[in-house]
């Protein structure tokens, strides 16, 4: 896998464990997308720094994405399906959370949600041969009843997602739980994973 590159980009990457691990794992990071200026410079401390080259985490970061904390949806697509299209492994990513989990007020009106959507934007814009997308198990489940209008009636944010991905994407998900894994704590998460269809031919 090293030998190879594989290469992936980490969307709403927060403090970049995500991207620490895909890098632990064999895989070359390209850059990293967080709009949070603190979550930021934790992301250029430890993989955009001369410490990060000694420890061999860090991110290649081309010269055309600033090295800023941005949002997703201020990224300039344009420009980024003309670099990237086909050219990448892996888009993976985490979007916000809060208005799935049990845990909150699980509000079905939280703007945050529709950042999943613009999780599927950027993946079907540049077209990579995977996807990885985590979450909270509740992003399963639709909110409140059936309604008879709006899109997706009825669906969860993991049943549209597969359903938007689902012309060029092979989309399956399931529940894990971390302890499983070497996280010393019992903590279950939604990891969603796809594989381009022409990939598969």
């Amino acid at each position: 896998m090293t030998e190879k590159g594989l290469k992936f980009v980490d969307l709403f990457a927060g403090c970049g464990g995500m991207t620490l691990g895909l890098m632990q794992a064999g895989w070359s990071g390209l850059f990293a997308v967080e709009k949070n200026p603190m979550a930021f410079e934790s992301i250029k401390a430890n993989f955009l720094s001369s410490e990060s080259k000694k420890r061999g985490v860090t991110l290649e970061w081309p010269d055309y994405l600033p090295r800023e904390a941005i949002a997703i949806e201020n990224l300039n697509d344009n420009d980024l399906k003309m670099r990237l299209f086909g050219k990448l492994d892996l888009v993976a990513g985490g979007p916000p959370c809060q208005g799935f989990s049990f845990s909150g007020r699980r509000n079905e009106n939280d703007v945050r949600n529709a950042l999943v959507e613009a999780y599927a934007a950027f993946v079907l814009k540049v077209r990579p041969t995977l996807l990885l997308i985590e979450n909270v198990p509740g992003i399963l489940v639709p909110h409140g009843k059936k309604r008879s209008s709006g899109s997706n009636p009825g669906k969860s944010y993991a049943q549209r997602l597969s359903s938007i991905m689902s012309e060029h994407y092979v989309f399956r998900g399931d529940v894990v739980d971390a302890a499983e894994f070497g996280v010393p704590q019992r903590r279950m998460r939604f990891f969603g994973v796809g594989i381009l269809r022409e990939a598969l031919a």
